[in-house]
């Protein structure tokens, strides 16, 4: 398994826009997941891949899969199967945007970072929702569940509702 870090994580996205713009083409994403809280530095931590949503995917799935070959990466080093998870990604006004070559990069916020991460529901997930909620200063469940609704709407996933998710978060350190 691969595990990336901050590091890895820039150097690839610089080698991607980098050989984008020497095809002339331009690409955004959006990064979340995992990788976003390497690469706002919220959390010391590694990934196996760097979660994205792209609207110009098709600009960039040959490079993708050319730097995979190169790099000797596994074919979903950047992943797009957790897209239906960023809902509400292009008004995530908190979003840090950077340039590098032909790629735009947008990382998603704190506060959208917690909403995907509530939304998932996975156990892998726990110490990165208890740092999101610390960091956010979210201090009770209802101010979680406020936060999760602002940003992916009232229906979080179709087995999830929300006084479900008030019940999950029973189990992190916040008051009810």
């Amino acid at each position: 398994m691969t595990a990336f870090v901050e590091d890895d994580i820039r150097e690839l996205l610089d080698e991607l826009g980098a050989r984008l713009e020497a095809v002339g083409r331009r690409a955004s994403v959006y990064v979340f997941g995992g990788s976003a809280l390497a690469l706002t530095r919220l959390r010391d931590r590694s990934t196996e891949d760097i979660d994205v949503v792209s609207r110009d995917w098709a600009e960039l799935v040959d490079v993708v899969s050319a730097m995979a070959l190169d790099y000797d990466l596994p074919s979903d080093w950047m992943n797009v199967k957790g897209a239906g998870f960023a809902v509400g990604s292009e008004d995530d006004a908190g979003a840090v945007t950077f340039v590098t070559g032909g790629l735009t990069v947008r990382v998603a916020s704190s506060r959208h970072l917690l909403a995907y991460k509530l939304r998932a529901a996975r156990v892998t997930d726990e110490a990165d929702i208890q740092h999101l909620l610390d960091d956010l200063g979210v201090r009770s469940v209802a101010d979680a569940v406020t936060i999760t609704r602002s940003v992916v709407g009232d229906d979080p996933v179709p087995d999830l509702d929300y006084d479900d998710l008030a019940v999950y978060l029973g189990r992190y350190r916040i008051d009810g």
